[in-house]
């Protein structure tokens, strides 16, 4: 059977993690629109991000796979990616679902900012 081994460190406080999530959240705004990241846009970007350049093609109904979300809110989420400029769309031979969704390169420069300042700032302070 699998045992969680107890740390022996300090115990972590939960307050200050909050405190610093939220930090993180809002530092969000100094790369994207809020409206571009809300109701799935953020997982979105996040995806496709991460997604890696070997991959076969991302699209709508893989990305909603992948996310736990419906195609709908994907469409809803690329849409608005779309218009901030930081993803794009292809076009589908079949239906929608079947679209084909990207970043683009200011949605990757956009993740790069951010995602390199979010790790700046998760780096123990220098004793």
């Amino acid at each position: 059977m699998f045992k969680w081994k107890k740390s022996s460190a300090d115990p972590v406080d939960l307050s200050l993690l909050a405190r610093k999530l939220i930090h993180y959240r809002q530092m969000r705004s100094e790369f994207f629109a809020d409206e571009a990241i809300s109701a799935g846009g953020w997982d979105l970007l996040l995806h496709l991000y991460a997604a890696p350049g070997d991959s076969a093609p991302i699209t709508v109904s893989s990305a909603a796979r992948s996310l736990g979300l419906s195609n709908g809110i994907v469409i809803s989420a690329l849409e608005r990616a779309c218009h901030f400029g930081f993803a794009a769309q292809g076009d589908s031979p079949g239906n929608w679902e079947h679209i084909q969704v990207s970043l683009t390169p200011a949605g990757r420069a956009a993740m790069e900012g951010y995602l390199g300042k979010f790790a700046d700032n998760c780096q123990p302070a220098a004793a």
